[in-house]
């Protein structure tokens, strides 16, 4: 390998560190890694070092205060140094910072320096992802990339591995997979299903429990580290299964399937769908005797009000609330249809809000912002149009940012939101909310969404957001109760 297909490697290698990397780069460096056994060796190294520096950046920072340069650093490639900065571009600050990396890239690799150390061959390629999110790994995420043996711990979507060996392997979900070499693989949780093609010997993935090998087929193999149970499913061909602790074997064929517990191999129902059937918590389900209603049900409406009347700064998608000083202060209205739960008794009345991004380019507050809700008691009120409603006619509402007229409205509670974040849900959920619906006599309902806290300064003007009723993927405004039987009705 020549100093030019090194240098190249290197600028191509900081592409893929970059996730910057083009289909034509992706088939130079494969083509370049097959035939060039020196280019494979440094690649690795160098995706080696840089996954091993991430790892350990934690250790590094600590360290960080005592170390200084005593020397200039000896020459170093360009992909060396960017292994220490492509994935933490704040990493390189301060000499005392570059003189740790210096020497860690230096005990691994040196241009000039002799190998002394054989490096395991390529096991496979990721060649495709969709969605994924993924935990710390020791190997490289990016499509197109050659893997060798490591560790990858996917959190979240699927992607596709393709081994030297010709076997295709999907991971989906919550999965920690290990590549061993071509033949060879370890689920240490979730679930991977393995295609294998004719020419192979056998394909095998090992869990802490069984071993699972096949020769011309397809199997899901998945592993529980709750429970210590392996769940291997024979989807095509024919599979052979070890327990690793009794060494007991057993063969399933076509659409069989074998559970390993932690003391024995077992014969398992076929029935459940590849993969394991995960029930979630109890706590994940709506009860039965809950009901939700929501501002786009029957004739609920949701809208925000600004004081300049300027719909520039509104967005039809979101449900947007400002506290401060100038026209731009906002709050939000929100109007329920109570039908579905006319003459019923209900308790433990919730009110739910989903956080949004807004679209305007200033900071966020980065602290904790409290919210206060409002119900509208003059009933007379309830007939708001969303599209008519504007600063000056919104029921009961007053020129503070943070408050009503509570002449017409009373306080219902408060919602706080962590560090101003802005995903995930706040909910009220208080006695006075449950009482307010519980008295309502015309089937409607107007609450008024105000901030508590002011904007800190100009830089921390960004108006927080909650998906509203036309918003095309989020739950808009929601009101749950729990429905209560045997009780004299409302």
């Amino acid at each position: 390998m020549n100093s030019r297909d090194q240098t190249a490697l290197c600028r191509i290698i900081e592409r893929l560190v970059d996730d910057d990397l083009t289909e034509q780069d992706a088939n130079w460096l494969n083509d370049l890694l097959q035939n060039d056994p020196e280019a494979r060796t440094l690649f690795l190294d160098l995706t080696h070092d840089n996954a091993m520096l991430y790892l350990n950046w934690p250790q590094l920072e600590q360290h960080q205060n005592h170390n200084t340069l005593q020397s200039d650093p000896p020459s170093v490639s360009p992909v060396a140094h960017h292994a220490a900065t492509g994935l933490r571009p704040y990493f390189w600050n301060g000499v005392s910072v570059l003189a740790v990396c210096t020497c860690i890239l230096i005990s691994a690799w040196l241009w000039s320096a002799p190998r002394q150390t054989t490096h395991a061959p390529f096991v496979a390629t990721l060649t495709h992802s969709s969605n994924a999110r993924w935990a710390e790994s020791t190997l490289p995420t990016t499509v197109h990339t050659p893997l060798g043996p490591g560790r990858m711990r996917l959190k979240h979507g699927t992607c596709t591995l393709r081994y030297t060996s010709g076997v295709e392997v999907l991971l989906s979900g919550d999965v920690d997979f290990e590549l061993i070499d071509s033949s060879t693989a370890k689920l240490h949780s979730g679930v991977a299903k393995a295609k294998v093609p004719k020419s192979l010997d056998r394909f095998t993935i090992n869990t802490p429990n069984a071993s699972s090998a096949e020769q011309d087929g397809e199997f899901s193999v998945t592993y529980n580290p709750g429970d210590r149970t392996s769940r291997i499913r024979v989807i095509e061909g024919k599979v052979s299964v070890r327990h690793q602790q009794t060494g007991k074997q057993r063969i399933a064929q076509k659409g069989e399937a074998l559970e390993a517990t932690h003391s024995d191999l077992l014969q398992a129902d076929n029935s459940i769908p590849e993969g394991e059937l995960r029930i979630p918590p109890r706590s994940n389900y709506l009860s039965d005797d809950t009901m939700r209603i929501t501002t786009a049900m029957g004739r609920g409406g949701d809208a925000t009000i600004i004081m300049s009347n300027d719909p520039t700064f509104l967005d039809p998608a979101l449900i947007t609330v400002k506290n401060c000083e100038s026209d731009y202060r906002r709050k939000g209205y929100l109007r329920f249809d109570l039908k579905t739960i006319k003459g019923s008794n209900f308790d433990n009345a919730k009110l739910i809000l989903t956080l949004q991004e807004t679209h305007w380019a200033h900071l966020r507050a980065p602290h904790d912002v409290l919210y206060s809700v409002f119900g509208v008691t003059d009933e007379s009120l309830d007939g708001w149009r969303p599209e008519d409603l504007r600063w000056e006619n919104a029921p009961a509402n007053v020129d503070a940012s943070d408050q009503v007229d509570e002449s017409k409205a009373r306080r219902l509670g408060s919602m706080l939101v962590i560090d101003g974040r802005a995903t995930g849900q706040v909910a009220l959920q208080s006695k006075e909310l449950n009482q307010f619906l519980q008295e309502d006599t015309n089937g409607l309902v107007t609450l008024i969404v105000v901030r508590d806290s002011p904007v800190s300064s100009d830089d921390y003007s960004t108006p927080n957001g909650f998906a509203s009723r036309r918003h095309n993927s989020q739950l808009p405004p929601t009101l749950e109760v729990q429905l209560v039987a045997n009780e004299e009705s409302i």
